[in-house]
């Protein structure tokens, strides 16, 4: 057993790494298509919808974020190019 804040710590600093490396994934899937299935809309910005590709696992994994897409409704599968990767969620445009 080790101390519950000795565990935190290395929980975060795994989680940091992590990160690291989940960031530098999605950064490489720049200029990528993929096919997505548009799960929602954005609230705050109407032109962006959420999805996920065969990629995204479902309250697992992160979503794939298209801008600049006012036509697509959830249920919709359209095909996008990854413009941007962060560390759990990319940004895509849809083509």
């Amino acid at each position: 057993q080790i101390l519950e804040d000795v565990a935190g710590e290395r929980y975060h600093e795994l989680m940091s790494i992590q990160s690291l490396i989940s960031q530098e994934i999605n950064e490489n899937l720049v200029g990528k298509e993929f096919d997505v299935l548009v799960e929602a809309r954005d609230r705050e910005d109407n032109s962006v919808v959420a999805g996920r590709s065969y990629r995204e696992a479902p309250e697992v994994d992160g979503q794939i974020y298209i801008e600049n897409d006012s036509e697509s409704s959830e249920g919709d599968i359209v095909r996008v190019k990854v413009s941007a990767g962060f560390a759990y969620d990319v940004v895509a445009e849809r083509i």
